[in-house]
């Protein structure tokens, strides 16, 4: 049986990032976490999206990970 380190693991990360509610205090935590966890697949709930702020392509950016909506 493969080991949970292994590389046929696939790392799924679900987080609700509560829209820009305290983003400027907490996007650093967050992409701490994100290089902590490094998950290969991230699904983020209430997003900011607009002209002046997007945060899940701002998170992609810090992280080395891409961004994409649906």
């Amino acid at each position: 049986m493969p080991s949970p380190d292994q590389d046929n693991v696939l790392t799924v990360l679900t987080l609700n990032i509560w829209g820009d509610h305290l983003w400027e205090e907490r996007k650093h935590a967050l992409v701490d976490w994100f290089t902590e966890i490094r998950p290969d697949v991230v699904a983020l709930q209430e997003v900011t999206r607009s002209p002046a702020l997007c945060e899940a392509t701002w998170l992609a950016e810090q992280t080395g990970l891409g961004a994409v909506y649906a």
